[in-house]
């Protein structure tokens, strides 16, 4: 009892509230475990959930072009739109945390799935620009709040439904499909809202800056014109440049078949959250009947006090920078990557299948470096070390060829960002699941919250930056690589200590109970 007991709380220093003593060590042990194979159809409807927010989330970046035309926006607009999902993360954290402690699982995930349901249908209801810039402003602060618990709460549905030797692989699967989500809306988004080029006449004096006369065809990109400011629906409203087109086109960059495509894709992102909404309101409990390990059933910190212990720790604001100038960095980065690779004449489409395969790889990363841990039973450091120091290389020669300091070449381009990314992502849910360990028995959702409310205050200032007009990209790069650089040595310096895995074991030896490492 000793031994468990300086495992939950090694500084001897009172506990209150919902805190360890010797009668609920005796407790968890009478409760017995048991796992249930519904934890695998609970674990796909909390990735879905995941999934389909981050790709709402993400709906507007690899769709720029378009939607500057259709709505009249611009790269500040863009950039605003992506930062609502910092912004909610960052004020919504602590209040779902709270709910997921005092209400559980199921009555968390109705609240989120309901809020991104109706935000996804207020972005349904009109593309007129100036109403629908404030429902779709509306609509992702809406998301933003419903992913705060998918973003937050993998360790804690793998805490409760799964075996000691399958937690991290759970987690990893539970923070994995977010960015799958995100890696698809790369894909999905241009291939239904389609960038287009728009032939022109051979101009009388001179053709437009921005354009980009290609092949003597005189075929104008569409992005030249918009990055200027002109609007065209049916005629030029800023500038007496109706000339340059045939007369007889009245819509020269196709607007209302845009229009008509995002439409689409909006209904479609729509159409997911409904059917998700329906599926948690069927069957999504709070917790099994019984818990798969004794460390499950065992009762957590109460709340304010775990907020204190997690202020005070060390480790814990190693880990969390780690996670937040390397993961968090490289988000934000991903969610603007079609306006920084624009810079190197690297388009809407082809940024948009760069993003797929970088987040693509990180989902695969992630479970692949958490089912190596997971084996290993340990070694969680080490992999994240290993993670940090190959991703900031690939970031460092992705920078130099964007520079021009190194050749450039679209190969390096894709493996550079894509090796970036899969150790970015890679790495997250072993974070989260070094700090679990670290801090048991805090419990584990305010522990991931505490996290993410960390990362998205420090990625915001990425977004927020690029909201500054007239700011360009330049310094872009030089801040992602600078983030993902300082990880190395914050984790390196990181004491590992796998508190909540020895309890398990320990309990197994105290109780006779059989529980899996």
């Amino acid at each position: 009892m000793d031994d468990i007991r300086s495992l939950v709380d090694p500084t001897s220093e009172p506990v209150v509230g919902r805190a360890f003593s010797e009668s609920n060590v005796v407790k968890a042990a009478m409760t017995g475990t048991k796992t249930y194979k519904r934890r695998w159809y609970i674990l796909a409807l909390f990735c879905a959930v995941g999934f389909v927010n981050y790709m709402n989330w993400n709906t507007w970046d690899p769709i720029e072009v378009s939607a500057k035309g259709v709505l009249h926006w611009n790269n500040s607009d863009i950039a605003l739109l992506e930062n609502w999902g910092l912004i909610t993360l960052i004020l919504g954290t602590t209040i779902v945390t709270w709910i997921l402690d005092r209400k559980g699982m199921r009555f968390t995930m109705i609240i989120s799935i309901t809020l991104m349901t109706i935000g996804a249908g207020l972005r349904c209801i009109t593309l007129d620009p100036v109403p629908a810039t404030w429902l779709i402003n509306i609509g992702q602060i809406l998301n933003g709040f419903g992913g705060v618990l998918p973003m937050a709460g993998a360790p804690l549905l793998s805490v409760i439904w799964f075996p000691g030797h399958q937690r991290r692989t759970a987690t990893a699967a539970a923070t994995t499909t977010m960015y799958v989500g995100l890696a698809l809306s790369f894909v999905i988004g241009p291939a239904i809202v389609k960038e287009r080029k728009i032939p022109i006449q051979p101009p009388t004096n001179q053709a437009p800056s921005s354009g980009s006369v290609m092949n003597q065809s005189y075929d104008i990109e569409v992005e030249g014109l918009l990055n200027e400011g002109y609007w065209f629906n049916g005629s030029n409203s800023t500038s007496n440049w109706t000339d340059l087109f045939p007369a007889n086109v009245t819509d020269p960059i196709g607007l209302s078949k845009q229009r008509r495509e995002i439409k689409l894709l909006l209904y479609l992102e729509f159409g997911a959250c409904v059917v998700l909404f329906i599926l948690v309101l069927l069957y999504f409990p709070a917790k099994p009947p019984k818990p798969p390990t004794a460390s499950a059933s065992s009762t957590r910190t109460e709340f304010k006090l775990g907020i204190i212990k997690i202020v005070r720790s060390r480790n814990f604001w190693k880990v969390s920078l780690v996670y937040s100038l390397y993961s968090g960095f490289m988000t934000s980065y991903l969610s603007v990557l079609g306006v920084d690779l624009e810079n190197i004449n690297i388009h809407q489409q082809t940024a948009g299948w760069v993003g797929f395969y970088c987040t693509l790889a990180g989902a695969l990363g992630s479970i692949m470096f958490a089912r190596i841990t997971d084996m290993m039973a340990g070694g969680m450091k080490t992999v994240v070390l290993l993670g940090c120091i190959v991703g900031a290389v690939m970031f460092y020669v992705f920078t130099m060829v964007a520079k021009g300091f190194f050749p450039m070449s679209e190969g390096t381009v894709y493996a550079t960002i894509i090796v970036a990314g899969l150790c970015a992502n890679g790495i997250v849910p072993l974070l989260f699941e070094i700090s679990a360990e670290l801090l048991y028995p805090v419990s584990e959702e305010l522990i991931a919250g505490m996290m993410v409310m960390v990362q998205n205050s420090l990625a915001m200032l990425i977004l927020l930056v690029m909201m500054i007009p007239n700011i360009g990209v330049a310094w872009l790069d030089w801040s992602v690589l600078a983030g993902i650089t300082a990880s190395v040595p914050l984790i390196a310096l990181v004491k590992e200590k796998n508190k909540r895995l020895k309890y398990d074991k320990l309990m197994a030896q105290d109780s006779q109970i059989n529980v899996p490492s």
